[in-house]
C-alpha cells in the first residue's frame, strides 16, 4: 500500500519538477538570439618589452542590448586574453593571463545607459547605446605582462575570448541548468600564432 501511494506521488513529482525548470530556462533564456559581438583591430605589440594586446569590438544589432538593459538586466563584458607555449607531445602551458571586465546598465531614472568598469563605479554614460558602444568598445587595450623572451616566437600563440554575460541570474539556478548557456551573445574565441 505504501509503495502504491509513493509511486503515484512520485509520477506527479517528476513531471512537475521537469515543468519548473522547464518554465525557469524559458524565463532565463536569452532574448537576444542572433546578437552577436565580433572583433576589429587586432595587434599585439611588444611595448618596452611588455606584450599589449589592442583590439576593438563591435555590435551589429544594439537595439536586441537595448531591450535586454531596459528590462533591468546588467551585461558584463568578459575578455580573457592568455599567451600559450605551444607542445605537440604534451598539453600547451599557459605562460601570461589577463581579463578585463565591463558592466553594462541602464539608469531608468536619467533615462541613460551606463559603461564602466569593475574597478569605476561612475564609468561612462550616453542616452544612446550605439554611440556609448562605439566610444568605449572602439579600443580595449590588454597587459600580459613581459615578452617571454625564453621561449622561441614560433611556439607561442595568445588566445582571446570575449563573452559577454547576464549578470542577475541566481547562483543556484546556474547550477541546476549547469549544461545551460547564460551568455548573451555566442562566445567568442580567437587564436594568434606568433612566427619568427
Amino acid at each position: 500500500m505504501i509503495r502504491t501511494i509513493m509511486g503515484r506521488h512520485t509520477t506527479f513529482l517528476f513531471p512537475a519538477i521537469l515543468f519548473a525548470i522547464i518554465a525557469l530556462v524559458l524565463v532565463f533564456a536569452p532574448q537576444a538570439a542572433g546578437q552577436e559581438v565580433t572583433l576589429r583591430n587586432l595587434v599585439v605589440n611588444n611595448e618596452d618589452g611588455a606584450v599589449h594586446l589592442r583590439f576593438g569590438l563591435q555590435t551589429r544589432n544594439p537595439e536586441a542590448l537595448a531591450e535586454y538593459l531596459e528590462q533591468g538586466t546588467n551585461l558584463r563584458l568578459v575578455c580573457t586574453a592568455t599567451m600559450n607555449l605551444e607542445r605537440s607531445l604534451w598539453w600547451d602551458r599557459q605562460l601570461r593571463r589577463s581579463v578585463k571586465e565591463f558592466l553594462l546598465r541602464y539608469d531608468s531614472l536619467d533615462d541613460v545607459y551606463r559603461f564602466s568598469t569593475d574597478g569605476n563605479s561612475t564609468g561612462e554614460r550616453d542616452s544612446d547605446l550605439a554611440s556609448l558602444l562605439r566610444s568605449e568598445w572602439r579600443s580595449i587595450d590588454m597587459d600580459l605582462g613581459p615578452w617571454p623572451n625564453e621561449y622561441k616566437e614560433e611556439n607561442l600563440a595568445l588566445h582571446l575570448t570575449v563573452r559577454l554575460v547576464r549578470t542577475d541570474v541566481p547562483v543556484w539556478i546556474k547550477r541546476t541548468l549547469f549544461f545551460w548557456s547564460w551568455d548573451v551573445v555566442t562566445v567568442k574565441n580567437y587564436r594568434i600564432r606568433f612566427e619568427s
